[in-house]
């Protein structure tokens, strides 16, 4: 049995297509060099949308030839800050494969969801990321995401800044912060423009858990 829970922690901007070169510029006077991956995401529910209404999330995401699935809950959000439970890790084709997570995180699913879930949306962006030297030794990643959200025909565009880190044991959720001020055009994500709140909102259902990415 697992006894350490795994947090992820994160804070998510939204950055004007504008504002893009000011960051990249702020960005390279750190002196860290970024990577560069293209990322393709399937976000995975029930036809009635179960999942979502549970304040659970599912997704299996390609990062160049590897497929890795994440099970996400809700959890605590204050303005673009988040802190929630993550369970992560690869896969083998881009389907969630239930036998590799952990018993903690199957019982976020009972059996019989699982069975019926099905893709409702994707994502395709690329990420720049930095490795950056947080507070308390953490090591924080701040990302650019550019690229768009698809359901069905419908497409719309991603534009955003995400800083997060895994240190949650050595992190308060209240007092964690990014590296460094965001750029000023950017501004929390708390208008329902993250990633995946995007898709729920193309598919047009009403939703409870809305800014899991």
């Amino acid at each position: 049995m697992t006894n350490h829970v795994p947090f992820e922690i994160e804070l998510k901007l939204a950055l004007p297509p504008q504002g893009v070169n000011g960051f990249l510029a702020r960005m390279a006077r750190r002196r860290s060099p970024p990577t560069v991956a293209v990322l393709h995401t399937r976000y995975f529910d029930t036809p009635d949308f179960d999942l979502s209404r549970a304040g659970v999330a599912v997704r299996v995401r390609r990062v160049g030839r590897r497929w890795v699935q994440t099970l996400k809950t809700e959890g605590e959000r204050q303005g673009g800050l988040s802190q929630r439970i993550e369970y992560e890790m690869p896969v083998t084709r881009g389907v969630p494969d239930w036998s590799r997570f952990p018993p903690e995180a199957q019982a976020f699913v009972p059996a019989a969801l699982r069975a019926r879930l099905v893709p409702v949306f994707e994502t395709r962006f690329e990420r720049t990321a930095w490795l950056l030297a947080g507070r308390s030794g953490a090591q924080i990643e701040v990302a650019l995401d550019r690229g768009e959200v698809r359901a069905g025909l419908r497409r719309e565009p991603i534009c955003e800044i995400e800083s997060s880190s895994s240190a949650a044991s050595r992190m308060r959720c209240s007092t964690w912060r990014a590296p460094g001020p965001p750029p000023s055009p950017a501004c929390p994500t708390t208008k329902a423009r993250l990633h995946a709140a995007c898709g729920w909102r193309m598919i047009a259902r009403p939703r409870r858990f809305a800014r899991v990415r």
